[in-house]
């Protein structure tokens, strides 16, 4: 993935570009090779350091956004799904069967 992309697919989970970057290395890949499911499933494994929040309004209370966890979920099963059909396509038009 280019670098503009990744940091604005970062950016719309508030995730740290950089923290990212370094999980897909721990993960053994790297951010020009991996695909945004790719990016997403990385930042999903390692959300409790990515989406943890700090400041409440008052710096003292320390939560895990959930709603961050959510959106992430649901866009990575909307790529899997799509995946999945382009596979189901691919076969069929190869003159394979779907079952």
């Amino acid at each position: 993935m280019i670098k503009k992309d990744f940091i604005s697919l970062c950016k719309q989970y508030g995730a740290n570009p950089r923290a990212v970057n370094d999980y897909l290395k721990t993960d053994g890949k790297s951010r020009k090779k991996a695909t945004e499911l790719e990016i997403l499933d990385c930042m999903y494994v390692y959300c409790t350091d990515l989406f943890y929040c700090r400041n409440d309004g008052n710096g003292t209370v320390e939560y895990l956004d959930f709603e961050k966890v959510r959106n992430l979920v649901d866009d990575a099963s909307k790529l899997r799904e799509d995946w999945a059909r382009e596979l189901v396509n691919a076969d069929t038009l190869r003159g394979g069967s779907n079952e």
